[in-house]
């Protein structure tokens, strides 16, 4: 049951652990909730009123947009890194090294 405490990242295509991602999908459910939220100007109940601000879009793009750029270019560097890897694996085996 608290198996999510010991790894608690999503995986990624290749079944990996991946914290970015994870990083990612958190950031785009917290930002849409905010958004969904903001459309509700107040809201009251017994002991008083909360009343909502809509969040500020540059904000919103700019934590987003860092948020995957981040996961994609981290990801397209691991798979640079793997294919130069295969590379000279198949290259050593080639010369007999």
């Amino acid at each position: 049951m608290l198996g999510f405490l010991k790894n608690p990242w999503l995986k990624n295509s290749n079944g990996k652990a991946d914290a970015m991602l994870t990083f990612a999908a958190a950031s785009f459910v917290v930002t849409s909730f905010c958004i969904l939220l903001s459309m509700v100007e107040s809201l009251s109940f017994a002991g008083g009123t909360i009343t909502l601000k809509s969040p500020d879009q540059t904000l919103v793009l700019a934590y987003l947009g860092a948020c995957f750029t981040s996961y994609v270019m981290r990801r397209n560097t691991k798979d640079k890194l793997d294919l130069e890897h295969k590379k000279l694996e198949s290259h050593s085996n080639v010369l007999g090294e």
